[in-house]
């Protein structure tokens, strides 16, 4: 969301209005900018793993696209473990279908177990241990 909608959503939400810094300083903020940048990013990248897990893009373009998702997620929401659990789910997703199409993979990249562990543990971050995750 960009940042009038993030706001909209505050307050309806939670009848909150932001006043940080940033806020009260209008749209010349340049950090509010640079977020809504990133944001938008995100969303594009996104949109390119879900074409290619339909077929519509190849896969390395989908694999560039996750880890610059990773790098956002780190950048813009802090690591925030739930968005890296999708983006580490995305990344399982496109290498089982590069290895499905017998696409070319580098050896420098995660294979299918390195991209599960990392979900795993994003999971566990995200949720904490409960019964589902000790069971995975």
């Amino acid at each position: 969301l960009v940042f009038s909608e993030r706001q909209g959503l505050l307050k309806e939400t939670f009848n909150f209005t932001c006043r940080c810094e940033c806020c009260l300083q209008g749209p010349h903020c340049d950090h509010r900018s640079q977020s809504d940048e990133l944001r938008n990013e995100y969303r594009k990248h996104d949109a390119v793993v879900q074409d290619a897990v339909q077929g519509l893009v190849d896969l390395q373009s989908a694999l560039i696209s996750v880890w610059r998702m990773i790098e956002i997620v780190e950048e813009e929401f802090y690591g925030d473990p739930h968005l890296l659990q999708k983006v580490f789910h995305d990344g399982f997703i496109v290498t089982a279908l590069a290895l499905g199409t017998n696409s070319p993979q580098s050896e420098e990249e995660p294979g299918l177990e390195d991209w599960l562990e990392m979900t795993l543990k994003a999971k566990l971050l995200a949720e904490g241990e409960h019964a589902e995750t000790l069971r995975l």
